[in-house]
Parts: C-alpha cells; structure tokens; sequence
C-alpha cells in the first residue's frame, strides 16, 4: 500500500506531508488529518519502505501491524510470481515497532530490508515462529550501486527483549519462547533471520504451526 509525499504543499496544502489511505494504520498516528471525500488521511513524519523477502514457503499472505495499532493489521499478497522467493513491500513509520505474521507456516528464510532509510533511522520488528525454534540471524550491508554485500555479521542471541531494545547499536535478537515471537532492531542495514538444519545453515520444523495465530480473515 503506497503513500504520496507533497513535498510542496500543492495537493494538500500541507508541504512535506504524506497523503495515504485513511485504513492505513502502518503509517497513521494521532497528528494525521483525516480527509473523508479522498477516503483518505494527511500525515507528516518520516516514513521508509521495508522489503520482506519470504523463501520456503513463498505463497503466504503476510499480516504486518504496527504495536501501537495492532488489532489493525495490514494484509499483503506478494508482488512475485513463479520465482523461489516472495517479496513484500510495506510503506512504515519509523522508530516504530512492528510485528509480522504469515497465514500459514513461517518461511524458513526470511530477508528484512529497508530502502530509504537514513543514517540513525532505526525499527523495531517481531517475526512470529513456532516455539523451540533455533534461529542464525545475519546482517550486513548492502550497497545498491554495486550488487555486494560487506560487513557480514552474525548477530548474537540476547537474554531478554530489555536488551535489545535497549542496545540499538549491537547486532542482537531475542526470541520469546512463550509468545514464539523474534524481536529484531533493523537499522541501516538488512539482515537474514534463518533457523538452522539445511545446507544453508538454516531451517525451521516444517509440521509445526506458529504460534502466534495467523490474523482472523
């Protein structure tokens, strides 16, 4: 679902301001100024892409909310079709948390990766897996120009999901083993968040079923 930004005011009357749909709780926040005759709402802050790439399975509908609004989640059909992967392509607000859940069971391989962000532009992101799951979570940075990726690091496993979201400039997750849900900080960066068994180091249990519910239709 995508935004207009009027950078100049001529639409809206509003310059540097956002103009999105009025059901887009990705992007709203108490500020917004809600226009019924374009069903739709005026919002200034600062707002990137996130690119969510999904492999094993790769025909799930992805249901992405934002923490502060989450009993209004998102629902997004891939844009990719007869490809190994999915990909995803939610417009978010920044410095906000977010959690992402799949219709069916949770991809093997999942890649987060954020277009437009800025230097100290920071996400909180929660991945929702099955309990017991064991995760490889790997970042690095990737530089558009040339197609490469420098910087490989593995991020380590924290104790409680105080510490990572207090420690935005280490390279931790935390799994919360009772709501099977992955808290991450993405950054300017992207990063792979695997769980281990196959070649590539990464696989989860195949039968088993997240928990965290897939979102009602």
């Amino acid at each position: 679902m995508s935004i207009f930004h009027d950078l100049d005011g001529s639409v809206t009357g509003y310059p540097d301001t956002f103009v999105g749909r009025a059901d887009n709780y990705l992007i709203r926040h108490p500020g917004c100024l809600t226009v019924p005759r374009w069903n739709g709402m005026i919002c200034a802050g600062k707002y990137a892409q996130l690119y969510i790439q999904a492999r094993r399975p790769e025909n799930l509908t992805l249901s992405i909310a934002r923490a502060a609004y989450h009993s209004h989640p998102l629902r997004l059909h891939g844009v990719n079709r007869g490809v190994s992967y999915q990909q995803y392509q939610p417009v978010v607000m920044l410095a906000e948390a977010y959690l992402i859940q799949w219709d069916g069971r949770a991809p093997e391989e999942v890649i987060l990766y954020p277009v437009n962000f800025h230097r100290g532009d920071w996400l909180y992101v929660a991945l929702c897996y099955p309990k017991g799951t064991v995760f490889t979570v790997v970042g690095d940075l990737y530089q558009r120009q040339t197609g490469k990726a420098h910087s490989v690091k593995r991020y380590v496993a924290a104790t409680s999901r105080h510490s990572v979201l207090n420690g935005a400039d280490e390279r931790r997750f935390y799994f919360d083993s009772l709501t099977g849900s992955s808290i991450n900080i993405l950054g300017q960066q992207r990063f792979h968040s695997l769980a281990p068994g196959r070649p590539s180091g990464a696989s989860l249990v195949h039968t088993m079923v997240p928990v965290c519910p897939p979102p009602s239709p």
